[in-house]
């Protein structure tokens, strides 16, 4: 339907099927922001109540060693529920679009190594550093492709059944400014239906065989997809040849790129230049301190972090820790009994 008003021809039907569309994004705008503020109420709540129980079960377990076990069940869970919560969080805010997406020129070659120590970690055989020059800068948010990546290796890690399993890291040159970061990961493990494949890209659509226990939270793979996808116009794909025939994960990530001279590494750009990250660590940090609250301060904000940890009251524990297990960096108080 066309009228002519003022003089001016109008598509009255054009008209109101753009009111329409407009409507319809204002409301899905406003389900989206309802729902990252009912997000973010929920998981504030949510961990009000889980914060308290783990300090007390934490006391316990030092109060009581023979339940050691069953509290550490416990304590697992209430990780398990908060990583749940911090990933769905974090959906909610790719909803709504206000996710930070933050980019910027940095070395390829340090997101690589990270990735591959953190993968020989978790026992895979890692490829491609070899191929990557320290000259080469990309144009990414490096934290957000590093979280996607972990998150990748850590799939891989807990459905591979034990076997080993290969991450290769690639930078592929288009021409002299745009290229792409290809990760890809793949196992050996269980593998996927066609039906799976898709499933477990929709939130707590995670899979896992009958009497399984929950190995993770069911929202890594579409959390990472919106990381690769929404926050760096990449792509995500999964492939499987079926059950028993492993999965393969690649991301590919397409940026910009140049080449800079290396420059020297300096004390005060990095206070922790002096850290070589171990691939074969027993957990992140070792903490000595016989005052148990200034532990438990450390070992709070180790939690919060995602860092793995363990406790030592004295100098002898902290050497017979350190016998057995292989840390990433130790905080070890000064003065304490027996041995400083």
């Amino acid at each position: 339907t066309r009228v002519i008003w003022n003089g001016v021809l109008q598509d009255v039907t054009a008209n109101r099927n753009l009111r329409e569309l407009t409507n319809n994004r204002q409301l899905q705008q406003a389900i989206a922001e309802r729902f990252k503020a009912a997000s973010a109420f929920l998981s504030h709540e949510i961990r009000n109540q889980l914060h308290p129980q783990s300090v007390v079960l934490a006391m316990m377990k030092e109060e009581m060693p023979e339940w050691s076990n069953k509290i550490d069940m416990t304590l697992d869970a209430n990780k398990t529920v908060s990583a749940m919560l911090s990933r769905f969080f974090d959906l909610s805010k790719w909803e709504s679009g206000e996710f930070p997406v933050t980019t910027a020129m940095f070395p390829i070659m340090p997101l690589f190594q990270s990735i591959g120590s953190y993968a020989r970690g978790k026992g895979a055989t890692v490829k491609g550093l070899a191929s990557t020059q320290p000259t080469w800068h990309v144009k990414a948010d490096e934290q957000l492709l590093k979280q996607a990546a972990f998150n990748l290796i850590s799939n891989a890690s807990n459905f591979s059944d034990g076997q080993p399993f290969v991450v290769k890291v690639t930078f592929e040159q288009n021409n002299h400014n745009l290229g792409v970061i290809v990760i890809a990961v793949a196992d050996k493990g269980r593998g996927m239906t066609a039906e799976q494949l898709t499933n477990v890209m929709v939130p707590f659509g995670q899979i896992r065989k009958a009497r399984d226990v929950m190995t993770g939270t069911g929202l890594g793979l579409p959390l990472t997809k919106a990381m690769v996808e929404s926050g760096h116009k990449g792509t995500l794909t999964l492939m499987s040849k079926g059950l028993g025939k492993g999965t393969t994960a690649t991301m590919r990530v397409p940026v910009e790129w140049e080449a800079q001279p290396e420059a020297p590494r300096r004390e005060s750009d990095d206070p922790l230049w002096w850290v070589s990250p171990h691939a074969s660590v027993t957990a992140d940090i070792l903490v000595v301190d016989d005052m148990k609250m200034n532990r438990r301060v450390t070992t709070h904000r180790a939690n919060k972090l995602g860092l793995s940890y363990h406790e030592a009251a004295n100098g002898e524990q902290a050497l017979d820790l350190l016998c057995k297990n292989t840390y990433s960096m130790v905080f070890m108080d000064r003065h304490m009994p027996g041995m400083n």
